[in-house]
């Protein structure tokens, strides 16, 4: 349905919360290496928005590239150091 939603939105501002649900999606399918690609579509899209990080280091850590995850989980507590999802 994301992918779907995402041919239907033509471009549209709010596209990098589709493409952050794919990703989150993806990740449950086991398939990480797209999910990474969602995730850094995300941060591409909407740099300053913490989810797009924890996205993207999660689909990292899935693929077993620890040290790029947590690089990543510590660029998105630099935006919001508060953020449960970083910790």
């Amino acid at each position: 349905y994301f992918s779907r939603g995402l041919e239907m939105s033509a471009g549209r501002p709010s596209d990098y919360l589709l493409y952050s649900n794919r990703s989150a999606a993806f990740c449950q399918l086991g398939d990480y290496q797209r999910a990474f690609q969602d995730a850094e579509m995300v941060i591409k899209m909407k740099p300053e928005w913490p989810k797009g990080y924890s996205r993207r280091a999660q689909a990292l850590q899935l693929m077993h590239k620890y040290h790029e995850a947590i690089t990543t989980y510590i660029d998105g507590l630099h935006l919001e150091s508060d953020n449960e999802l970083m910790m």
